[in-house]
């Protein structure tokens, strides 16, 4: 990991040396504690008041939305490339994971695709 690391730093360096500019959007997340679905803004179950008042946030559905625009933004040359991590801590917190455990975690990160985690 470390390695990946120092690797994307010198190939930035060096491209960054060869042009004025390095437009680049970091999109991050961490601490998700199982929490897939979107949830009220006190991380309680968003309700239907919740979603009138447009007051639900997080979720799998979105933060895969957001990867996914940003990155066909950059495919079309709309927009910065895109560097998508996860600081981990995806784990526990929500029957989600009590009930499957590392296996669901694991095919909504793939869904995500991070460049690291």
């Amino acid at each position: 990991m470390k390695l990946y690391l120092i690797l994307f730093l010198i190939v930035v360096n060096v491209n960054s040396s060869l042009s004025e500019n390095l437009d680049l959007l970091i999109l991050h997340n961490n601490d998700m504690h199982g929490r897939f679905e979107e949830t009220s803004a006190r991380s309680g179950k968003c309700q239907p008041e919740d979603k009138k008042l447009q007051n639900c946030v997080g979720g799998i559905a979105r933060v895969a939305h957001v990867i996914r625009q940003a990155r066909k933004a950059a495919q079309e040359g709309k927009g910065p490339q895109v560097l998508y991590l996860n600081g981990g801590d995806t784990y526990t917190g929500t029957p989600w994971f009590s009930v499957h455990k590392w296996k669901i975690v694991v095919e909504f990160l793939n869904l995500l695709e991070p460049n690291a985690v």
